[in-house]
């Protein structure tokens, strides 16, 4: 490609091929500007990323994926781990309202921003040491009531600024939803288990099958702790309020998929099940169930199609995939 017989490299143009400009909504101004170009300054505008802007825990995404850009990616998985303490876990889990919002996806298709933060996670496992440690001791001590995603947060944080931290987690295994709310064949328990590994190395003491108020007293906490970081998490579940719900062979999303995450599962299901609710709770439980050894698996649902399911479009693709049925526009009675 040439223009006034200087040569423009053809890898030049290639990013503009098939764009074009829109016309000026003004009349009689230039489609491209003309004149003393010298006096033209840019406008800097302070705005948080797209992609940034729309995670949920805030990560420095534009930053981690330049790193990757140019092969750093040790560079780049330290700085994940500024704000995440466990990218293997939300590089599979995570619904990645990042790429919705990623500015590619205007022009062809967003970048796999959830493919590289596992890949980096997956990395940062594979090390003998994590590249993050522990803040100066302070002198203080804090109390981490839950093991889930925010007590581990918080822990790891913690640890970062030099407090010391113990987990207290009544389950006998520590995760909290993590363990006992996604699926295995979604999160690894291996996977889960090195990142937890993690905190510990970081000085984190974790106690398990302590329940506070039952094994360890409100007062105790107070006399042997600076300050308590309560992360419970809400893991009761919502009754339906229709007859028949306490009656044997009726489960709840929650617990079913806790016991199996936890190992302590007795259930045993018949060979048809039906699945009420039509979110990602929901999908997770059937196709749970099928891998459970159910042989029919239908999901009821108040919606009237899948376009209105709250339910995220890749995990309900892969689980009608999988050979669950669909029973739309259908609500329980009391």
């Amino acid at each position: 490609m040439s223009t006034k017989g200087t040569l423009i490299p053809d890898w030049l143009a290639v990013p503009f091929a098939g764009i074009t400009p829109a016309p000026s909504q003004e009349k009689g101004q230039d489609l491209f500007p003309t004149g003393n170009w010298r006096a033209i300054r840019p406008v800097y505008r302070d705005k948080m990323p797209p992609c940034n802007n729309a995670c949920g825990t805030n990560e420095k995404i534009q930053g981690y994926l330049d790193l990757v850009k140019r092969g750093k990616y040790l560079d780049a998985y330290a700085l994940i781990k500024e704000d995440m303490p466990f990218p293997s876990v939300t590089g599979r889990v995570c619904y990645h309202p990042c790429e919705q919002a990623c500015n590619r996806g205007q022009y062809d298709e967003a970048i796999s921003i959830r493919a590289v933060e596992r890949f980096l996670g997956d990395l940062g496992q594979a090390l003998p040491h994590d590249v993050v440690k522990p803040g100066p001791p302070n002198g203080k001590n804090v109390a981490v009531v839950g093991s889930g995603p925010a007590g581990h947060s918080a822990a790891y944080q913690l640890a970062r600024l030099g407090y010391a931290v113990t987990i207290l987690e009544k389950s006998p295994k520590a995760g909290g939803l993590n363990r006992g709310g996604i699926p295995d064949w979604v999160l690894p328990q291996d996977v889960l288990d090195r990142e937890i590994e993690r905190l510990v190395e970081l000085g984190i003491t974790i106690k398990t099958n302590t329940e506070v108020g039952k094994d360890v007293t409100w007062d105790e906490l107070k006399n042997n702790y600076d300050a308590c970081v309560l992360a419970v998490g809400l893991t009761e579940p919502n009754s339906v309020r229709a007859d028949g719900e306490d009656k044997a062979g009726v489960l709840y999303g929650l617990p079913f998929l806790r016991d199996i995450g936890m190992g302590t599962s007795n259930v045993k299901l018949g060979p048809r099940v039906a699945v009420i609710g039509g979110g990602n709770t929901a999908i997770d439980c059937a196709r749970e169930a099928l891998r459970q050894g159910a042989e029919e698996v239908t999901m009821i649902t108040v919606e009237g199609n899948t376009s209105e399911m709250p339910a995220v479009p890749e995990d309900l693709h892969d689980m009608i995939e999988e050979g669950v049925e669909l029973m739309h526009g259908r609500a329980m009675t009391a």
